[in-house]
């Protein structure tokens, strides 16, 4: 993982399969106890349900509220994920979703459950919950062009 300031951006296997009745599973950071070590642990990957997506997280960033979190136990349940907001793509969808499709890059904010914590590579959240990423630009010569 690479931490540059408060914005961290994974770089881990997408999920593997573990030997607990082949369920998919992929990393997470959790907070254990208050100003205890971030542990990295195998979380599942959830199968998305009515109306939501599944997205590969690539960019979190650290809000005060994790910082809460981690030092005074702010509405923490530990183990507990952090993270409540995120950018990536969406990689799967489940029944009803009408707006967002599978290589879409989207931005959202989560915080519900364990699913939703942004600090894990897949996030299963509802649809609701996300915008798609608008790209207006095909390469650097329109960028250099580009009238602001």
């Amino acid at each position: 993982m690479l931490f540059c300031g408060n914005i961290h951006r994974f770089n881990y296997p997408s999920f593997r399969l573990t030997d607990r009745a082949n369920m998919a599973t992929h990393p997470a950071i959790q907070i254990t106890g208050i100003k205890q070590p971030l542990k990295l642990v195998q979380v599942p990957t959830p199968e998305p349900q009515q109306n939501e997506v599944r997205v590969r997280i690539e960019w979190v960033p650290s809000a005060p509220l994790d910082v809460y979190q981690v030092d005074a136990g702010l509405m923490v349940q530990f183990p507990q994920g952090l993270g409540d907001s995120g950018v990536g793509t969406v990689v799967a969808i489940g029944p009803g979703v009408e707006h967002l499709r599978v290589g879409d890059q989207v931005f959202g904010f989560f915080f519900h459950n364990e699913k939703e914590k942004g600090q894990q590579i897949y996030v299963t959240a509802p649809e609701h919950l996300f915008g798609k990423v608008r790209v207006y630009y095909s390469s650097l010569n329109d960028i250099s062009s580009a009238t602001f």
